[in-house]
């Protein structure tokens, strides 16, 4: 029975190695050559905030349930980084996430990846994937799902000429 329980710890430790996460991807890639990386720690997003119209302003909201921010653009990066990258996204273990929206259009495949409670988002992920184009941002903090939904519903508004 001892061994039979030590291998299970020993195989779930593996594959807990194995999986690639967000904050890996990050790490690997940021230093690559033609990638292009920022991360906007909490004291930049407050000072932001101070420029935003009110408390009452729909993109006041949502920047002010953010704590940071990781961005990473691969436009520039060799069609091998970018391959490695794609090989890395599908290993990406994304348990306790859920994916909100999922567009595939000439080739490019874009993923908005949330992992969320009763009412907050607390990470979002856009991870977008391609031959010419590979990126991957990720916002940690709480933001409200209605705040969200307000600004999505708002700038889809304004795009569609409805407003």
């Amino acid at each position: 029975m001892k061994k039979i329980i030590a291998t299970l710890a020993l195989i779930i430790a593996c594959q807990a190695t194995f999986a690639q996460n967000i904050d890996t991807l990050f790490s690997q890639f940021k230093d690559k050559e033609g990638a292009d990386y920022m991360n906007i720690p909490t004291l930049m997003l407050k000072f932001m905030r101070t420029f935003t119209k009110s408390n009452n302003d729909k993109s006041y909201r949502f920047i002010k349930g953010i704590k940071s921010v990781k961005v990473l653009d691969m436009e520039d990066c060799t069609q091998e980084v970018k391959a490695e990258f794609l090989q890395k996204v599908q290993k990406l273990n994304l348990n306790g996430y859920e994916t909100l929206v999922q567009t595939k259009e000439d080739g490019e495949e874009v993923q908005l990846i949330a992992k969320m409670d009763e009412e907050n988002i607390n990470d979002l992920i856009i991870l977008i994937t391609g031959k010419d184009d590979c990126g991957l941002t990720l916002m940690k903090g709480k933001i409200k799902k209605e705040d969200i939904a307000q600004l999505v519903n708002e700038q889809t508004s304004k795009k569609d000429g409805r407003e």
